[in-house]
């Protein structure tokens, strides 16, 4: 979503095609949205928040922060080594049987 919402690279017309994909369902985290549309915003980047607005608002859906997502995460981390947020990612994709 970062890499799309970005730049015209290889990435991003890569990121832009899964984006597209039809057949691909979004899951939202909570902790997405501070990670991405903050910035975007600080530095009145408008072509990336009104493509973020447009990603946030087509989700299907939603994992909210809980206690199993953060006893999960910990466990994510703890086996393979990742940093608190992405263990959250992995944890949310898997409480929401993403594949």
């Amino acid at each position: 979503m970062i890499a799309a919402a970005i730049g015209n690279s290889h990435l991003a017309m890569r990121a832009f095609c899964m984006l597209n994909d039809l057949d691909r369902i979004f899951v939202n985290r909570e902790f997405v949205y501070p990670e991405a549309l903050p910035k975007a915003k600080y530095h009145r980047n408008d072509d990336q928040i009104e493509f973020y607005n447009a990603f946030f608002s087509a989700f299907e859906q939603s994992v909210p922060m809980s206690q199993e997502l953060v006893d999960h995460a910990r466990i994510e981390a703890r086996t393979h080594g990742l940093s608190a947020i992405d263990a959250c990612h992995v944890s949310a994709t898997k409480i929401s049987d993403a594949e």
